[in-house]
């Protein structure tokens, strides 16, 4: 999908939804980064935080501390997207780009996934639970509870939409 398409599509989803998920491959790159500011900066002109709630979900993790500890993946998760948006040392552009994400957005998270295992991703899944890693159905079952904990009203200039 080429990149005005991909604009258009956040653009609409960021304007309907108070949750937007930015699903991301094994870890964030700086480029994501520079697609997600060039996506939210128009709706930044006419409101502080125009969105509400951002979370990255980096699929196919392969640093977890602790895997089966999925509480633990949590707080892993928002250290790491800390150290991503960190602007220490960076250059103008690139502290430029993360100041703008934090200001288009309330709030801001970062869930890590395992990969779901080699049977599931080769193409011949049948969709037999058993063939996913137990694993990545641990953090699946937290994240989908994470999502409808967090979810609230859509809210646009304050206000209930």
């Amino acid at each position: 999908m080429d990149t005005f398409c991909t604009t258009v599509l956040f653009g609409l989803s960021t304007l309907i939804s108070s949750f937007q998920i930015y699903n991301i491959d094994k870890r964030i790159q700086e480029d994501h980064l520079q697609h997600l500011e060039l996506f939210s900066e128009y709706a930044h002109v006419a409101n502080r935080h125009p969105f509400q709630h951002i979370n990255f979900l980096v699929r196919d993790w392969q640093n977890f501390s602790d895997i089966d500890d999925v509480f633990q993946s949590k707080i892993d998760g928002n250290m790491y997207l800390d150290k991503i948006m960190n602007i220490e040392g960076k250059s103008k552009s690139l502290c430029d780009t993360r100041n703008h994400i934090r200001n288009c957005f309330e709030t801001m998270s970062c869930t890590l996934l395992p990969h779901p295992g080699y049977k599931v991703a080769e193409g011949k899944y049948d969709g037999n639970l058993d063939d996913i890693r137990k694993e990545f159905l641990s953090h699946t079952d937290t994240y989908t509870d994470f999502i409808l904990n967090t979810m609230e009203t859509k809210k646009i200039l304050d206000k209930d939409m």
